[in-house]
């Protein structure tokens, strides 16, 4: 489909127009996935750049590089990340694109060491990570910061580090009661339940994830529900429910073909796997299939 905003773009003044298509952007990435949020990006950064507006081509540079993230291109995600960070400047923060939001710093760089991670970089992420959280508690902005706690969260899972899930998670949680941040309690709900699982309390842990997901629905948020998905299904197979687990990944690997969300993919291919395997009757057969398309499915 075409990005929306096409058709206006003729019409309408392009310093109105781009905000409008920034918030688009936001709003599509969450309820229609990276491939549309890709397209509508894009258009801003042409747009930015053939009407020489700074402050919008790094937002342009930043969307890109978000939705090439969770689109599952790396290469492309860190290029127009580092040129983001390359062109920010603080006083871009008065633009009303930048206005309000997320700071770019922080974002860029936490969104980097998700990118880090996932091309083998371990160290290099782990120490990117660990920098951007510390801006973001440095800055005393609380909705930067419940987004690095987030990011973070995804960081720290992925290297199975659940205790330091669960502190972050318990460190959003309050933040987004007292703010009001429904999409950040949800996610929140679903990580710290992870870790409560993964640290030994997996009926309550499991519960919580459950719940996290629910929310998530209430919202109409498709951003990252695979990836919540994928925790519940690894949760269910350690609890030797394979059956119900290969039932959730199922549901997870369409959304993912349906958004294009495919950062998580290999992951959701991996715990398969280990469903197919936990399952009655067990498929190793299938589970082989499934470990190779968890190696190439970025």
């Amino acid at each position: 489909m075409g990005a929306p905003g096409n058709s206006a773009a003729k019409n309408v003044e392009t310093p109105r127009l781009l905000p409008v298509l920034t918030g688009l952007q936001l709003y599509h990435s969450h309820s229609s996935g990276p491939n549309v949020g890709l397209e509508i990006a894009q258009e801003v950064l042409c747009l930015a750049e053939r009407h020489g507006d700074a402050a919008a081509i790094v937002m342009g540079h930043r969307m890109i590089g978000v939705s090439s993230l969770f689109s599952g291109n790396l290469t492309s995600a860190l290029d127009h990340l580092d040129r983001t960070l390359a062109l920010y400047n603080p006083a871009y923060s008065v633009s009303p694109i930048l206005h309000g939001g997320l700071e770019t710093r922080v974002f860029s760089r936490s969104l980097i060491a998700l990118v880090l991670l996932w091309q083998g970089h371990a160290d290099r992420a782990l120490a990117c990570g660990t920098e951007a959280l510390a801006a973001a508690y440095d800055l005393s902005h609380t909705f930067t910061l419940s987004n690095a706690l987030y990011l973070n969260c995804w960081l720290h899972q992925v290297r199975g580090e659940a205790h330091i899930v669960r502190d972050r998670a318990s460190a959003m949680l309050p933040l987004a009661v007292e703010h009001n941040y429904p999409i950040w309690l949800a996610n929140a709900k679903g990580l710290h339940g992870w870790a409560v699982a993964s640290m030994g309390a997996p009926e309550v842990g499991l519960a919580q994830v459950r719940d996290g997901i629910g929310d998530q629905r209430s919202l109409g948020v498709q951003a990252h529900v695979p990836c919540f998905l994928g925790l519940l299904a690894e949760l269910l197979t350690k609890g030797r429910d394979g059956n119900e687990a290969l039932a959730v990944l199922g549901e997870a690997l369409a959304i993912v073909s349906i958004t294009g969300e495919r950062w998580f993919e290999p992951e959701l291919h991996r715990l398969k796997a280990e469903a197919l395997i936990a399952s009655t009757p067990g498929d190793p057969a299938e589970a082989e299939a499934s470990l190779c398309r968890a190696g190439f499915a970025v």
